[in-house]
């Protein structure tokens, strides 16, 4: 049975066709395509089983797996939307689709199974397949709670007329929210178009440790030199916040980093969900293809980071400003301090420093001590951990000169050992009581240690 494209529109019929109403809906499948202009399949021959893009090239297989994957589901849809099972006809109004041969072996297969004959975005099992489990509105494997309806799915169609199922999937997510996303990219996932997981299980408990490693198999079939590209996102279990995105990568792994684990990761009891998104980026570019969702359990808590007794020393530069800028350059500084917590997030910071600038033009190098007491607040009680300063202090200026002044500044704590950590920072010093006022900034990285 066949219906030529470009041509009066005729189904042939031949052998036992007259009897096989999934083939001849098939074939008018093809007629809506051409009259709504919702395929630009190249034709020719193919099976059910053939990853098209490999045998056709990618563009020419996306094209002929839509073509012939949609008219299937139009049929097989129509046959239930007419409760046609209900005339009592052999191989009418059920979920398979059945072509008998006059001789040889009946082709006889069901839509609402799931097995290796789906093999991707450029086979036709796997676009009916997938169209089939977004129309009906049984649950199994994958798809649970999904039911379109086959007037959603038209419109869709009929709206954007998608000669690809890559396009007709954008079309269909376009402005719906990410948990329904998720419940649709189950299906594609379920018939290897999107990303399955495949390790850690489902309701998997994480308690702490090293972090765990998130696997899953790209099924980007279509992808024959490298073009695949996967990223991670954590939600909620409701799927109606974001808690991360990973990098976009090659790799059909991913290991968060001490840091990113802890941003994933809040527990107590808290159940989570990550879902893989793929793309091809080979052209035509298909995806964003999002997977369906597997939880965690969220058993890990991570400890906020708290001002802590401590001792350290920052060693950097220090850029003169101002008047000191108009006769010395950047020189060396140096200083130790002592911090004490007064809460959690709140320190008060004694500092010891020296600061040389080099003189020019035949002035002399500016030599300054500073002794201040400074307040420590920590912005967020994470990891890396952001932190403000600000204290007043006395500043000996070339050993005979001594001024009141103030410093402002910022910084920036990483822990590299269990009481070591490490300190990035920035701060403006300026006098009070000089004329003019001596103004310069440092620039330092430290060490320190809680005692």
């Amino acid at each position: 049975m066949s219906i030529k494209p470009g041509q009066v529109q005729r189904i042939t019929l031949a052998g036992t066709d007259v009897h096989d109403w999934d083939n001849i809906h098939h074939e008018y499948g093809h007629h809506l395509q051409n009259l709504f202009s919702i395929a630009n399949s190249p034709g020719g021959s193919h099976s059910l089983s053939e990853n098209l893009c490999v045998s056709r090239g990618k563009d020419a297989g996306l094209r002929l797996a839509w073509g012939e994957g949609w008219p299937t589901y139009f049929g097989t849809a129509s046959h239930a939307d007419l409760n046609l099972a209900a005339l009592g006809i052999p191989n009418l109004g059920d979920t398979r689709y059945t072509d008998t041969k006059p001789v040889g072996p009946d082709l006889d297969y069901d839509l609402e199974a799931f097995n290796a004959f789906s093999v991707g975005e450029g086979n036709e099992i796997s676009v009916q397949r997938s169209l089939w489990d977004l129309y009906d509105a049984a649950d199994d494997a994958g798809d649970a709670g999904v039911g379109l309806g086959s007037q959603v799915l038209w419109d869709v169609v009929e709206s954007n007329q998608p000669n690809t199922l890559s396009q007709f999937w954008n079309a269909l997510i376009a402005g719906r929210p990410d948990a329904e996303r998720i419940s649709f990219g189950g299906i594609f996932a379920q018939h290897n178009v999107a990303a399955e997981h495949s390790n850690p299980a489902d309701g998997f408990v994480y308690a702490g440790g090293a972090p765990p490693t998130f696997q899953w198999e790209g099924n980007m079939s279509c992808d024959t030199g490298g073009n695949a590209r996967y990223w991670v996102r954590f939600y909620d279990d409701a799927l109606t916040a974001q808690m991360f995105q990973s990098p976009i990568q090659t790799a059909t792994s991913f290991t968060p980093s001490t840091a990113e684990r802890n941003t994933i990761f809040g527990g107590p009891n808290a159940t989570l969900r990550w879902v893989v998104v793929s793309r091809d980026q080979a052209n035509p570019q298909t995806g964003d293809y999002i997977g369906g969702s597997r939880t965690i359990v969220d058993n890990f808590s991570v400890t906020p980071v708290t001002i802590v007794r401590a001792f350290s020393l920052h060693a950097g530069v220090a850029q003169p400003l101002g008047t000191l800028n108009s006769t010395t350059n950047a020189g060396p500084t140096i200083h130790a301090d002592l911090v004490f917590p007064v809460t959690p997030i709140l320190g008060v910071d004694f500092r010891l420093g020296y600061s040389r600038f080099v003189g020019t033009g035949g002035a002399g190098d500016v030599d300054i001590w500073n002794l201040s007491t400074n307040l420590k607040l920590l912005v967020a009680q994470t990891t890396p951990w952001p932190f403000i300063n600000a204290g007043l202090g006395l500043y000996y200026v070339d050993y005979n000169d001594l001024e009141g002044g103030y410093n402002v500044g910022i910084g920036v704590g990483q822990p590299i050992g269990t009481s070591l950590t490490l300190e990035v920072t920035a701060n403006y010093h300026s006098t009070l009581t000089a004329s003019p006022d001596i103004e310069f900034l440092k620039l330092q990285v430290g060490l320190l240690w809680a005692v």
